[in-house]
């Protein structure tokens, strides 16, 4: 819906960072979750623009990639 409000892929990637960085202050999951349609994701500007996300929250070590299964499997233990 980002792309609809007019939003440029720039301003989209950080966006994305920003919430991505309000969900793990609460210490909560995030999920991406995009489409492939030329409209969406599929295209140069929304490629480069999900390239930086990913690449931002992998260099930030305050985030962890996990499978959902070991994330269940962690929260059994607590």
């Amino acid at each position: 819906s980002l792309r609809f409000l007019g939003h440029s892929a720039d301003e989209i990637s950080q966006i994305w960072i920003g919430c991505a960085d309000r969900i793990r202050q609460s210490r909560g999951v995030v999920v991406l979750l995009t489409h492939c349609e030329q409209g969406f994701s599929g295209n140069p500007a929304m490629l480069k623009a999900y390239r930086n996300f990913l690449e931002s929250i992998a260099s930030d070590v305050r985030y962890a990639f996990t499978l959902p299964r070991d994330y269940f499997a962690e929260l059994a233990e607590v």
